[in-house]
């Protein structure tokens, strides 16, 4: 890097859609530049799928962005053409976010500095298992490793990372973005039965089994059966597509909740229907600290959450947010029955939420401690 130049930060993400790391990854280059980092990002595409959301949501921003096409055994050419990538653009840091990056530019030999974020580790098939292995031998050759949770972290020790070269940072988001967007009413494309009066309950995740969406609809069958709550009119909203989709919508037909519970499948408005819900619940059996839990509170909703990752340093109160253990259906079904059945909490929880995101979780202050990292790697 020339003396006095600004440094410049290649972001890696192999995504097709926009999840809780890709709006990471876009408020990252959104913010970098006030903090004296030019930021760019290199999207890398399967072959099968066309342009990816998450290029689209850069390029429609204005971000600098860029695809690289790659299947799921790099070639030589396209190692070659990613070293080409960063020679030609003159990139000082690379930044990777996810197994299949760190991999792809440690077997590119890329020699500029390499910085990597762990945002969770999927390990839920001996597939993900050797993926997170093979991960873990790629992030040595890596100048520094962030987890965006404290457990992140420790599963990275163990698995060979020195503490030296890992930190942890917690997600932010752009708490204002999602407060000014416009929502006109579309309760009614949402499902039958939906009227004025009813309390929208929702989840919005990857339906994988890590984010326990059984366990929601397990507990929504126990809340039908509470006394309390009859008569209180509620619908839930999954939002959100992935391999469990199948076995979910088999479960809602088992346990007679067809006129309750309604599937939306994925979403790219999701951050305005989140606008509309009134309580969100992510009965999470893994997680780093999720960015939909950090949206919902920004959205105004109430939240019950697993005690998982780093939720507990965003829940550190119960007007933030209703907090129980993962697995527990009878725990999260009193969580949602309590706002339910006590719309002053409810108000509360709703208005104390927004506040303690907007105080504590902002993208201002994830993206100033990325860049000392940078710097730090630089020198």
């Amino acid at each position: 890097m020339a003396v006095g130049s600004r440094p410049r930060v290649l972001h890696v993400r192999s995504s097709g859609a926009i999840l809780g790391a890709e709006q990471v990854v876009l408020e990252l280059l959104k913010n970098c530049p006030d903090f004296g980092v030019d930021a760019s990002l290199l999207v890398i595409r399967d072959p099968a799928d066309s342009q990816t959301e998450l290029y689209k949501a850069a390029d429609k921003s204005g971000l600098s962005v860029i695809e690289l096409e790659c299947g799921g055994i790099p070639s030589r050419s396209v190692l070659k053409k990613l070293r080409e990538i960063c020679e030609s653009n003159r990139i000082d840091v690379v930044h990777c976010h996810g197994y299949k990056e760190d991999i792809l530019v440690w077997l590119a030999g890329i020699r500029i500095p390499k910085v990597a974020t762990n945002h969770l580790w999927k390990r839920t098939n001996f597939k993900l298992w050797i993926y997170s292995l093979l991960d873990a031998v790629s992030l040595r050759s890596f100048q520094h490793v962030i987890a965006v949770s404290s457990q992140i972290q420790r599963d990275m020790g163990k698995l060979g990372i020195p503490d030296s070269k890992m930190s942890v940072i917690l997600n932010g988001i752009d708490v204002e973005s999602i407060s000014e967007l416009c929502l006109e009413d579309e309760r009614a494309s949402l499902g039958e039965g939906i009227e004025e009066n009813t309390i929208l309950v929702a989840s919005l995740s990857s339906l994988t089994p890590e984010k326990g969406i059984d366990v929601l609809l397990n507990a929504i069958s126990r809340i039908h059966r509470m006394p309390e709550v009859s008569g209180v009119s509620f619908k839930v909203l999954v939002i959100g597509d992935g391999p469990e989709r199948k076995r979910l919508e088999t479960m809602i037909h088992d346990l007679c909740l067809e006129q309750c519970v309604v599937v939306l499948g994925h979403r790219s408005d999701a951050r305005k229907l989140l606008k509309m819900v009134d309580i969100f619940v992510l009965p999470s059996r893994n997680e780093g600290l999720p960015i939909a839990l950090l949206e919902a509170m920004a959205a105004k909703c109430a939240v019950v959450m697993t005690d998982v990752g780093e939720v507990k340093a965003v829940i550190t109160q119960p007007e933030y947010g209703a907090l129980v253990q993962p697995d527990d259906a009878e725990a999260l079904a009193l969580g949602v029955a309590s706002y339910l059945t006590n719309t002053e909490r409810l108000e509360t929880c709703k208005q104390r939420g927004l506040e303690r995101v907007k105080n504590k979780f902002s993208a201002q202050e994830m993206t100033r401690q990325y860049c000392e990292i940078y710097t730090r790697a630089i020198g």
